[in-house]
C-alpha cells in the first residue's frame, strides 16, 4: 500500500517567503557575508519569494519568521547557547529560545502568540545554536515543538569559514545535491557536513550538528521545493 501525503497550505503567501540573514560584525572581526545571498538565489531558482539582508535587527527577522516558508541564519551564537545575535550595523539584539533578561533588545519564540506552522525549514548557523542554555532555553527543541517542520542548529562552537562552506553548500545540495537531483533536508545536511571536512581537512565545530526533522519512522521526507511546502499537524 502506497502512503500519500497531500500538504495542506498554510501560508496567505504565493509563492511563499524565504527570508535569509547574514552579518558583518565589524567590531568582532566575523563577516558571514554573502551567505544570505547565496540561499535567495537557490531558493528563487526553486520557487520560493526569497530575500537576503545583511546587517538586520532582531525585531524584523522575528516579526516576519511567522510567515515564512524558509527561514535561514548565518551569525553570532549566543555564550552558552539558546539564541542568535542580530546586528543592525550598530546596535546587538537577541532572538532566543525563552526569555531571560539581558541589557540588549531581545525577543524570545516562547512569547509568540502563533504557532510556527508555516515554516517548512529554519536553519540557525552559529555557535551553539542548537545547545541548552540554562536559561535562554534551545532554539532547535523549542522550534519543532512551535510547528517548523525542519530546524537545524550546532550543539557546539563552529568555525566562521567552516560555517559559511556548510551554509553555502547546504543549500546546494537542496537543489542539486546527489548527481544532479535535490536532496532531502537531513541528507543535504549531512552531506555538507562532509563538504566541509573534505574542503578543509577539518570539520570546524559543523560536525556537531542538531537537527529535527519532519520524518516517517524515522525516514526523512522534506525537500527544498514548494510543492512539498504547508504540511499542518
Amino acid at each position: 500500500m502506497m502512503l500519500f501525503i497531500t500538504p495542506v497550505q498554510a501560508t496567505q503567501y504565493d509563492p511563499p517567503w524565504a527570508h535569509n540573514y547574514d552579518f558583518n560584525y565589524d567590531f568582532l572581526g566575523k563577516d558571514t557575508r554573502p551567505c544570505a545571498s547565496n540561499a535567495a538565489n537557490i531558493q528563487d531558482i526553486v520557487g520560493y519569494d526569497a530575500y537576503a539582508s545583511t546587517n538586520s535587527g532582531a525585531a524584523t527577522a522575528y516579526n516576519q519568521l511567522k510567515d515564512d516558508a524558509v527561514f535561514s541564519f548565518v551569525g553570532h551564537g549566543n555564550y552558552g547557547g539558546g539564541g542568535m545575535w542580530f546586528y543592525d550595523g550598530s546596535d546587538m539584539s537577541l532572538i532566543s529560545a525563552l526569555y531571560h533578561e539581558v541589557p540588549e533588545e531581545q525577543y524570545s519564540l516562547s512569547a509568540m502568540t502563533t504557532e510556527l506552522k508555516d515554516v517548512k525549514i529554519a536553519v540557525y548557523v552559529g555557535c551553539k545554536t542548537g545547545a541548552t542554555h540554562q536559561d535562554f532555553g534551545n532554539l532547535v527543541d523549542l522550534s519543532y515543538t512551535k510547528g517548523v517542520d525542519n530546524v537545524i542548529g550546532f550543539a557546539d562552537d563552529i568555525n566562521c569559514t567552516a560555517g559559511k562552506y556548510w551554509s553555502d553548500r547546504f543549500w546546494q545540495r537542496c537543489r542539486t545535491g546527489w548527481y544532479g537531483y535535490p536532496q532531502k533536508f537531513q541528507d543535504a545536511a549531512i552531506g555538507a557536513k562532509t563538504d566541509v571536512y573534505v574542503r578543509w581537512g577539518d570539520y570546524g565545530g559543523i560536525d556537531s550538528l542538531y537537527g529535527k526533522f519532519f520524518n516517517i519512522g524515522g525516514i526523512p521526507l522534506d525537500y527544498l521545493q514548494p510543492a512539498e511546502y504547508g504540511r499542518i499537524g
